[in-house]
C-alpha cells in the first residue's frame, strides 16, 4: 500500500510550476487580447510580430496558434481586397465602378467596413446621377417621339440600377416602362399608316 508522504520540497515544486502555468495562462490571455484587437484595427503585422516575439511557450498555444493563422490569412489577403478596393475608386464615375463595387462587397472580410461604407455612399450618389440623367434624357427622347433613343439611354445606365437609391430606382423603372409603352404605340402607329 502507498502512503502518501508530504516533502516540503516536492510540494514547493508543484507549487512553483502551478504558478507558472497560471502566469504563461495569464500572458497568453494578455497577448491574445492585444493581437485581436491589432487585428481589429487591421494591423495584421503588428499582431503577427506581437506574437512571434513571445516564448514558445506563449506562441504554441492552441487559442494563440488560432489568433496568428488567423491574422496570417488575412495579411495575406489584404492586397487583394486592397487593390479591388482601389479599381473600384479608380471607376468612379464609369458603368465598370457599380460592378467591381458589387465584387468587392461580396467579398467583405472582416473590417475594412469604414471604407465599403464611404465607397458605397460614393457609388450611390454617382448611381443616382447617372440614372437620373438617363431618366431626363428619356423623357426627352420620349417627347420627341423617339422610343428607340430613350430605350437605348435607359439601358446604358442599367449597370447602375443596383446601385442606386430605391426611389431612383423607382422613377428609372416607371420611365423604362414608359419607354416600352411608348414603343409599342409607335408600332401600332406604323400599323395604322400602312
Amino acid at each position: 500500500m502507498l502512503q502518501r508522504v508530504e516533502e516540503p520540497a516536492l510540494r514547493r515544486q508543484l507549487d512553483e510550476a502551478t504558478e507558472r502555468q497560471r502566469v504563461l495562462e495569464r500572458r497568453v490571455e494578455q497577448i491574445i487580447a492585444e493581437a485581436e484587437r491589432l487585428k481589429a484595427m487591421e494591423l495584421y503585422d503588428a499582431a503577427i510580430g506581437l506574437i512571434q516575439a513571445e516564448p514558445a511557450g506563449v506562441r504554441q498555444a492552441k487559442r494563440m496558434q488560432a489568433v496568428f493563422d488567423s491574422c496570417a490569412a488575412a495579411a495575406t489577403s489584404e492586397p487583394a481586397r486592397l487593390e479591388a478596393i482601389g479599381a473600384a475608386y479608380a471607376r468612379l464615375g464609369e458603368p465598370e465602378c457599380a460592378s467591381a463595387f458589387e465584387r468587392i462587397t461580396k467579398d467583405n472580410t472582416a473590417g475594412a467596413a469604414e471604407i465599403y461604407q464611404r465607397l458605397g455612399a460614393r457609388v450611390q450618389l454617382i448611381a443616382d446621377e447617372q440614372l437620373t440623367r438617363s431618366v431626363e434624357t428619356a423623357r426627352q427622347a420620349l417627347a420627341a417621339d423617339d422610343a428607340a433613343l430613350a430605350e437605348t439611354t435607359l439601358q446604358a445606365a442599367a449597370i447602375w440600377q443596383t446601385s442606386a437609391t430605391s426611389q431612383v430606382q423607382a422613377v428609372w423603372q416607371t420611365v423604362q416602362a414608359e419607354t416600352t409603352a411608348a414603343k409599342k404605340v409607335l408600332r401600332f402607329k406604323k400599323v395604322l399608316k400602312r
